[in-house]
């Protein structure tokens, strides 16, 4: 499926759900990422992701607030010269965050959001010790190797009843090779637009 399709489908997806909910908002959300992992001499890369989200309002504050990414995150150490790691990874993230909302004034708010997430790495590069360390490689690896899991604090400030500015921190409880052997941890600035 190429991109102009996935766009398409997300938003054909987003239109169809937007007018069957009442009350709840269906959105769109973009970030930019700084990613790393716990593992020793790992460097903080870039990354970012793209997807949706839909608050669902449980009572007059309270919200859950499912989301789905598709993103792009690194994990890089060097050590020396010849002994150096990297792997890259395009995944797809499911945060299901607990979303309490503080009204500020008629038109803005900020949110404080808790809840764990669950992520799957479809495909990627690698560079490790045993290649000459310049070239890449596509990694490969069971269902165990792609799947992670964590938990997912952040903030959101309103700055309109659409607009919202994001601010989100993730860590993960499972440590991979693609992580290199580390907990991945990141932390994402983003946009976010209610339709």
């Amino acid at each position: 499926m190429n991109m102009k399709r996935l766009f398409a489908l997300i938003a054909l997806s987003v239109a169809v759900l937007t007018s069957i909910a009442q009350g709840n908002r269906f959105g769109l959300v973009v970030n930019g990422d700084l990613t790393g992992t716990t593992a020793s001499e790992s460097q903080w890369k870039l990354g970012g992701n793209v997807g949706t989200f839909y608050d669902i309002k449980l009572v007059k504050s309270l919200y859950l607030q499912p989301r789905l990414l598709i993103g792009y995150e690194e994990a890089e150490y060097k050590k020396s010269a010849k002994n150096d790691a990297f792997f890259s990874q395009w995944n797809v993230t499911l945060p299901v965050l607990l979303s309490y909302r503080f009204a500020l004034s008629s038109s803005t708010a900020l949110r404080f959001n808790v809840g764990p997430y669950g992520q799957y790495a479809l495909f990627g590069r690698e560079r490790q010790q045993f290649t000459d360390g310049r070239r890449l490689g596509w990694w490969h690896g069971s269902f165990s190797r792609r799947f992670n899991y964590g938990l997912q604090i952040g903030a959101e400030f309103e700055c309109s009843p659409r607009l919202q500015l994001l601010l989100d921190g993730r860590l993960s409880f499972k440590s991979s090779a693609l992580t290199l052997d580390g907990r991945q941890r990141a932390l994402a600035l983003g946009i976010g637009y209610r339709l």
